[in-house]
């Protein structure tokens, strides 16, 4: 392999690399996006099942093992973000 060879092969390489982190970047904003609105969507069932909408109940416990709680809890709440009857 001659300096050409290596000059172009190292050229590709970082093409690739930026592809690669370009990639990355474009997963990390869609996963986000989708995060976002997915929780949208679960604090409206949470909302729903505290006005005993029905159905409501069944699928917040099922969504609320997808959601762990993060953050600080306003005072009076549960601690397990449990929607009390």
């Amino acid at each position: 392999m001659d300096f050409g060879d290596a000059h172009g092969l190292w050229t590709l390489l970082n093409r690739v690399q930026q592809l690669e982190q370009t990639l990355d970047d474009t997963e990390m904003i869609a996963g986000s996006e989708a995060y976002q609105a997915a929780l949208v969507f679960y604090k409206s069932v949470k909302m729903a099942a505290a006005q005993d909408i029905p159905g409501a109940k069944a699928v917040y416990a099922e969504l609320k093992t997808r959601f762990p709680q993060t953050g600080r809890r306003r005072s009076g709440s549960p601690p397990d973000g449990s929607v009390t009857d």
